[in-house]
């Protein structure tokens, strides 16, 4: 369901150099994959083609729409708000759509777990960019970046879903709901003041 993804490089540990699969995060890259599932559908089943291309509009506007929402606010986050830090490396493809750098404990797909030295450049890095807030993914641990947090001064700014959904009454119950709930955390946590 990926053609027409580029992909993206997984940049260090035991995959680097490997397509990093995370590319449904960016509401972006999103677009492609409606786009190709109603295609699949339509290649199954011609005789309904024209439900699901209604289906896909539908669908496809509303990430059009959050698209639009993610690139307004987080356009006005001056240049030394516009570093998001998490626990994986797997917001590579959102990050790049909405000129974000991305700093991590650890690649994506990598071992959940930062060493000694890796938790030191992090800090070093989240230190001197003065950045606010730093996040996790809910699939990892997050001890290690609220712990990070505390000793450089920044604030635990919640919690990214990423390659799951929460419950039904949680608070990614849906793949739409998923997304604004990371563009919230993402640009509340980027738009405060350090604690």
């Amino acid at each position: 369901m990926a053609a027409g993804i580029q992909p993206r490089r997984i940049p260090a540990g035991a995959r680097a150099g490997q397509p990093d699969p995370h590319a449904w995060m960016s509401p972006r890259q999103a677009q492609t994959y409606v786009r190709n599932i109603r295609d699949a559908f339509i290649a199954l089943d011609p005789q309904h083609a024209a439900t699901y291309r209604s289906c896909a509009a539908r669908y496809g506007e509303k990430l059009v729409e959050l698209d639009r929402q993610l690139r307004a606010e987080l356009g006005r986050l001056p240049a030394n708000r516009r570093t998001l830090v998490s626990c994986e490396g797997s917001l590579a493809y959102l990050s790049a759509d909405y000129g974000l750098q991305e700093v991590n404990l650890w690649p994506s797909q990598g071992t959940p777990q930062a060493s000694k030295q890796r938790l030191q450049e992090v800090a070093g890095k989240v230190r001197d960019l003065q950045v606010p807030a730093v996040f996790c993914e809910s699939t990892y641990d997050d001890s290690q970046q609220r712990q990070l947090a505390r000793d450089i001064g920044a604030r635990f700014g919640g919690t990214l879903f990423v390659d799951s959904l929460s419950s039904l009454d949680g608070l990614a119950p849906s793949y739409l709901e998923l997304l604004r709930h990371n563009l919230n955390l993402i640009t509340q946590g980027l738009g405060s003041d350090r604690p």
